[in-house]
This record gives C-alpha cells, structure tokens and sequence, in this order.
C-alpha cells in the first residue's frame, strides 16, 4: 500500500436511493510524490492555481490503470468487457484523444462535490473488477484512487446530461409508439414460392451477379444494395493447435500436493502471520460465536477503504478460536496460489518449449542451421510443426508437475465465427495496451497489424473460468474470392432467389394496394394466402433483447427478420386507417427472404394512468439519447473542459528538457 503522504478531508452529501441522504468523511489519499509542494515543475494554471507535473502524471497513470481493467459480471460469468467500456462508454473514447482530459474531468468533478456511496464502492472493487488487486497489495490503494475518479466523473456527466429535455408533444407520440404491447395480422409472402416460376439465367446475367458481390463477404447484413446479404469473398481463414490448462484441474493439483493434515498447519502459519488482514474480511457468523463481536451489518460505510481494519470485524481474544472462523478463507487463499504458482511454472515450461521450437524452425527456413546442425537440425525443427511436438509436451508436462494439459488441433479451415464456437478457446481473450482482443479476432489478425505468424506461438489467452491456453496458426488461407467457374452453382442459386424475391416483393406490394381498399382479410382471401395472427409484444423491447431472445411468436423467423419486422410495426402505429380502420404496410424481411404485409389488429396501453410522468420519464430518457450523446462528447472535448476551468497550459513548462 502507498504510505500516506497528505490527507484530505472532505464531507460529502452521498445519495442513497430516491430522495434519501446520509452525510460522512472521505479520506482521499495520493501517493508519495503526487501532492503539491514536493519542487514540481508547474505546467499551467486551473483559475489561476497552479497545476504540476506530478498531479497531471497522476491522472495518466490513473486513466491507462483504467484502460487495463476488466469489468465482470456476476450474474454472467462468461462475460468481459473492458472497465471503461461500462462506465463511460462512448466517451471513453473522446476522452482518449487527449489524456489530460481525464485531469480536467476530475478536478471539475472535485469542484461540484459529485457524490458517491462508500457501500457501491466497496461492491464494485470486489464484486465488478475482474482483474482488481488484492488487498494489501503495492498497486490496490492506486487502482481504487483510479476508480474512484473516473465514477466521480461518470457521476457529474449523468447529472449534466439531464439538461437536454424533449417537448411534451415529442413525449406523447413516442409513448404511444413505443409503451404499447401490440398485436398484427401478418400475410407473409415468401421468395420460395416463386422460385419454380424463375427461369434459368444467361451467362451475362450470371456474370453479373457474380462481379456485383465478388468484393463482398456473404452473410454480412446492413449494405442497403445487398439486403439478401449475397458475397463471393471468403474471409481469412485458418487452422490451428493449442496447448492449455483448466482451472479446475490446477486447483485439484494444487489440493493434492499436500495431506490435509499439512494443509492445516500450513493454514495456521499463514493467518498467524498475516492475522490483520484477514480479520478485515467478512466470515460466517457462527450461532456460538461471542455477542460483543459486531456484525457487518454494523459497519461504518466509507468510500475509499483506508489502510487500518475495517470497523465491520474485531478479534477474538482466542486465537484459536478466531483461526477456526477463517480456515475456509486461509485454505482457499492458499490452494489459489498454490494453482496460480503451479500455472506460472507450466506456462513458462510451454512458452519456453514453443519459443525455442519456434526458433530452430524459423532458424531452419532460412537456412542459417545448416552449417551448425545440418540434416539433424532440419529434422528437429521440422518436426516442431507437427501435432505430435503438443502432444509429447502436454505428456512431459504431467510427467513433471502432474497436470494433464488439454490439446487440440483444428485441422479444418476456420473464419472469425467458426473459431468462436471452438469449445473452451473459443472465449478467450487477451488484455493489450487496456483493450480486450479477443482470441477469435487475433486468431484472423493479419502479421503486419500485430498477428501471428504461421507456427509463432501466441501470449496467453484466458478465458473467464481462468482456463488458459497457448495456440499456434498452422495454416492461413488469405480473404480471397474463388473464380466463378468453382462457384457457379452457387452464383445461379443466388440470382434466381434475388429474382424471386423480387417477385414477391411486387406479388406483396399488389396485396397491400388491395387491403388499403377493401381490407386486408378480403384481399387475403381473394389472393389464396393464410393469415397469421401474432401475440402481444412490444417492438421497443424486442428491439432492444440480446440476439437470442430477439423474437415475435409464433412466426418463426431469423434474428434479422424480427428485428426489421419489429421496426415496421413501430411505423405502424404512424400509419393512416384503411378500410378497415386499422394501417397495414408493408415489412422487407429480407435475412428469411419474405415479403410480409402487416396490419394493426390490437393495441394495449402500457403506460400507467396513476403515474404517467415516470412513463413520459423513460420516453425522454429514450428520445434524447442522441442529442444527449452529442452534448456529452462536447462536454468531455479537452477544449470545452478546459475553457471552463479556465485551465491555461505553460507550454514552455512542457517543452522544457
């Protein structure tokens, strides 16, 4: 922990819930160095004070702390994103572009008094950070200044961004577009049925359609000229091997290398050495436990945790006795460094094992060992990029530390998808320069932006079960476009559904021109077509659902058709009566190829007539989300910040040597 060098004391209002506030002591600590008065070079001015070096080298090294933490989700252990990524989002991004920006953002955010509850710290330091220190540790204290600051900051941003507002009449249309559960009568029109009715293409035709899309690779959506998502490209692909080790084995292992009788003892010596620590963390109240022991529900709430115990936990005066509260603590710190030290070890065995392997062959290729090892040398090396050179290292490496690694080789060409559906890799990903890469991402990374060479082992990758693995790239086939002589077929089937969809398209559009005169149930009728009549459902929530909930039942479509269907409906509750006094308009459903004629049939209120502002509330919040994302980023510009601090940069202090 830093030592502490100076003090500051400031009372703070901290709002707890809706309306409710508790007022309390923050101690905001900086390490040695960091304060004013050491002999810094001054770099400008904040209204006339002066800013050193130190305060704003600080504040650097807090936002590239920053960029290296990972966000973990409780209630989704599979998923990581990056700290900042959460916390501010888009405006990370602004604020990168000139690092002194975060300096300005919290000296701004000290000036209002922004309030923060010690409780949500304390929650997100252990429950939200997946990389996080432990305590006691050299960088714990700085890493909690760090994010201290940058939720200080994400504090006052939400409370600016309040100042964009939307009318009232604004409000009430999109209450009524997007607070109501609707239901739709739906006659879909699909490309299938008129395929029987296309006829065979001319080789111009054919021609055609291949050099349109040659340059594009299928099954991307969103090019308005390609909505059947055609493409003749083929993306990079590749095949690999991999080497790795499962967290659950290496904690099996760890548990395993000594008696449980051992275990105890070793147990005991770490919490007699170490027995403060261990009395700040929280422990199961025993029901025999001593009522002078308070419980944690007593504590004292305080934002940054301070270097002396924590007020929630005493002693007990029977070592032995507060040695038996911990036990399932001590052993379970143990085991975990008994398996991160086991990992460390094997790792550095595979790393060094690939890179010297790596190294022979690379050395071979370009034939500077044959004059030192000749035929011998060739042979060794080229036996480097067999499978066989993973499966005899994982058996030395059991031989030697009793852990069985996990292999495998992807012997089949892979894109950027296929390989994040490998089990267990597939996940992985690898922290860079404070950015999340992906192993699926790296994996396709052309050499020259960063990626692997064909047999250049990789770093480690992890994923969020803390299994690790090490891969190697065997193979590369390069984004290429195959000659339309192999691709043919494929080019034929893909003219004659874009030709059928067009004809049902026109065949829907004729259907629609109808219904608007005489009702879409006669104009359904009198066409031979069923019509089918959806549930309840809102297009604003299902716009909003993750991809594997994102449907409307009981029509079976594609993610992409729900989506776009979920869009036309929203316009439908814009659209002019017909006939039969409901609208009805037309859906391009375009990933299942099917032109879909909807109408209106219900519409259910959702808002609540007891409490219409909270309703009319989440429409504003909704409405002005891209006027508020454009204020935000001009709030967080290095030049808008600093203009209201009246910060004054000495750019002779800068370039001094």
């Amino acid at each position: 922990m830093f030592k502490y060098v100076k003090k500051f004391q400031k009372q703070i209002m901290v709002v707890l819930g809706v309306g409710c506030m508790i007022t309390f002591i923050v101690q905001l600590v900086k390490p040695p160095g960091k304060s004013l008065g050491l002999g810094d070079r001054v770099l400008g001015t904040l209204d006339g004070k002066p800013v050193t070096q130190s305060e704003m080298h600080q504040a650097r090294d807090e936002w590239q702390t920053l960029k290296a933490l990972i966000f973990a989700d409780p209630n989704n252990p599979e998923a990581h994103r990056g700290f900042l990524s959460v916390v501010l989002g888009d405006l990370a991004t602004v604020i990168n572009q000139k690092q002194d920006t975060f300096f300005l953002l919290v000296q701004e955010a000290n000036r209002q008094a922004i309030l923060l509850r010690g409780d949500e710290l304390r929650s997100i330091f252990t429950n939200n950070i997946a990389n996080m220190p432990p305590e006691g540790s050299e960088n714990r204290d700085f890493v909690e200044h760090a994010v201290f600051d940058c939720l200080m900051v994400r504090r006052m941003l939400d409370r600016d961004q309040d100042v964009a507002k939307a009318t009232v009449p604004l409000r009430r249309w999109l209450l009524a577009r997007d607070r109501q559960d609707i239901s739709l009568n739906v006659v879909t029109v699909a490309a299938a049925s008129f395929l029987p009715k296309v006829p065979a293409p001319t080789d111009e035709q054919i021609r055609n359609q291949y050099d349109s899309y040659s340059d594009r690779i299928r099954g991307q959506a969103g090019a308005a000229d390609d909505p059947l998502e055609f493409g003749y490209k083929l993306a990079k692909r590749v095949k690999l091997q991999f080497i790795g080790l499962k967290e659950a084995e290496l904690l099996r292992c760890a548990q395993a290398s000594k008696s449980k009788q051992d275990w105890y003892v070793a147990a005991y010596g770490e919490f007699m050495a170490n027995r403060d620590q261990y009395d700040r963390q929280p422990v199961p109240m025993a029901a025999t436990q001593p009522a002078s022991r308070p419980s944690a529900a007593a504590a004292a709430t305080s934002t940054r945790p301070s270097s002396g115990p924590s007020p929630a936990v005493q002693k007990l005066d029977d070592p032995q006795a507060d040695f038996a509260l911990h036990v399932p603590i001590v052993l379970e710190r143990l085991y975990q460094d008994q398996a991160s030290d086991l990992r460390d070890n094997i790792l550095k065995h595979i790393s060094d094992a690939l890179d010297t392997g790596y190294g022979e062959w690379r050395d071979a290729q370009a034939g500077e060992a044959g004059a030192t090892g000749g035929a011998a040398t060739r042979a060794g090396s080229a036996a480097f990029t067999s499978q066989a050179f993973i499966l005899d290292l994982a058996r030395a490496i059991q031989k030697q530390y009793g852990v069985l690694p996990v292999t495998g080789n992807i012997d089949q060409l892979k894109d950027r998808q296929a390989l994040a559906d490998v089990e267990g890799i597939g996940t992985c990903f690898w922290i860079s320069r404070g950015q999340v890469v992906d192993f699926p991402d790296y994996a396709v990374l052309e050499p020259a932006e960063g990626g692997l060479s064909p047999w250049q082992p990789s770093t480690v990758f992890q994923n969020a079960s803390g299994d690790v693995y090490i891969f190697r790239i065997s193979q590369i086939d390069p984004p290429h476009t195959p000659p339309l002589s192999e691709i043919k077929d494929l080019v034929v089937s893909d003219w004659k559904q874009a030709a059928a969809y067009k004809m049902a398209l026109d065949a829907a559009r004729d259907l629609l021109a109808d219904g608007q005169k005489r009702g879409l149930t006669a104009a359904a009728q009198t066409a031979g077509d069923s019509m089918i009549v959806t549930d309840l459902f809102q297009p604003s929530e299902v716009l909003g659902r993750e991809a594997s909930r994102a449907s409307i039942a009981p029509l079976n479509l594609k993610r992409g058709s729900v989506l776009l269907l979920a869009q036309a409906s929203q316009q439908l509750l814009s659209e002019p009566r017909t006939a039969e006094g409901r609208p009805v308009s037309i859906a391009e459903l375009w990933p299942d190829a099917v032109a879909a004629v909807i109408q209106l049939r219900q519409a259910v209120p959702l808002w609540n007539s007891q409490n219409p502002g909270l309703d009319e509330a989440r429409i504003m919040f909704s409405a002005v989300g891209p006027q508020r994302a454009r204020l935000m980023a001009d709030l967080v510009s290095f030049n808008s910040v600093a203009q209201r601090l009246n910060f004054k940069l000495d750019v002779s202090a800068t370039t001094q040597p």
